[in-house]
């Protein structure tokens, strides 16, 4: 349903589309062709987006099952903008629950924001 407000096809004919990018994959190598069994083929113009809408439809089915803990939102910011993010946040003091600076060896000086409601 989503994404019919992108694009003005059929519903049908996306899936033919797509079944088409699935079943008419070949290649050729040394004089020889030889067919696509499963899957699209490498270097095909539809694998990345096929391969991003199947994750995305797995990763949205996990997550309606998931159990959330808390009601906790974090960013991660490089430590010259977050004055800026602090200025800027959507959320009354009240909220602003945990401010804390971590270091790490690959990300340098960042700060975390733990922003939720008071329990």
């Amino acid at each position: 349903d989503v994404i019919k407000d992108f694009i003005n096809l059929d519903q049908d004919l996306l899936l033919d589309l797509v079944k088409f990018c699935f079943h008419s994959g070949y290649f050729l190598l040394q004089r020889n062709y030889y067919i696509q069994k499963e899957g699209c083929g490498m270097g095909s113009p539809a694998s990345p987006v096929i391969a991003v809408t199947a994750v995305d439809y797995v990763i949205s089915k996990a997550l309606e099952k998931a159990i959330r803990l808390s009601h906790v939102n974090m960013v991660a910011v490089s430590t010259g903008k977050v004055k800026h993010l602090l200025m800027n946040n959507n959320y009354p003091s009240s909220l602003l629950r945990k401010c804390e600076k971590i270091t790490n060896d690959r990300i340098n000086s960042n700060l975390r924001i733990e922003a939720g409601l008071r329990g």
